[in-house]
């Protein structure tokens, strides 16, 4: 009976998650107006995730090491996929209302690399079961992930935003 309910658990999960990609992949093809304002909201909500969620993984899982490795090696692989992700979106001017902002229209490649993303957190949860590693380490570092991928996309939002303004 638990098999069934873990492969129920499992299948919800993954439908959850399906659903989610697709909600953001029809909102990353369409052109967004981006401002100048809002960039830095996702990256400092997942740092704080990060913060909050490692805190807890000490108090729970104390392998302080392991938290401060993953959380590290999580950052620089979220550089990467934010780097990813801003390579394969177009940027434009926006209307002069929405002024300091740009537009940003993703592609189907930024849905896969982040996509590849979600896959990496599932695949080391595969990965590291049963290696002493705790859930909540393997969230924070998921967290480190996603605020290191935010604040390059934020980074480079904002780069585009100063450029679109010096040329209108």
């Amino acid at each position: 009976m638990s098999g069934n309910s873990a492969e129920t658990t499992t299948l919800l999960t993954v439908g959850i998650v399906a659903l989610i990609v697709l909600r953001f992949a029809f909102r990353e093809l369409r052109p967004q107006v981006v401002r100048a304002r809002t960039l830095w909201g996702r990256p400092g909500l997942f740092a704080i995730l990060t913060l909050l969620v490692g805190y807890e993984s000490l108090q729970r899982e104390p392998q302080p090491l392991v938290l401060l490795l993953s959380v590290a090696v999580s950052v620089v692989i979220g550089l990467i996929v934010g780097a990813g992700v801003i390579r394969f979106t177009t940027f434009a001017p926006a209307p002069k209302a929405a002024q300091p902002a740009v537009l940003a229209q993703g592609s189907w490649q930024t849905i896969v690399v982040w996509v590849f993303a979600i896959a990496l957190r599932f695949g080391a949860r595969g990965l590291l079961r049963g290696e002493g590693i705790g859930e909540l380490t393997l969230n924070a570092a998921l967290f480190a992930l996603m605020a290191g991928a935010f604040a390059f996309v934020a980074f480079s939002f904002g780069r585009a935003i100063r450029v679109y303004r010096v040329s209108a």
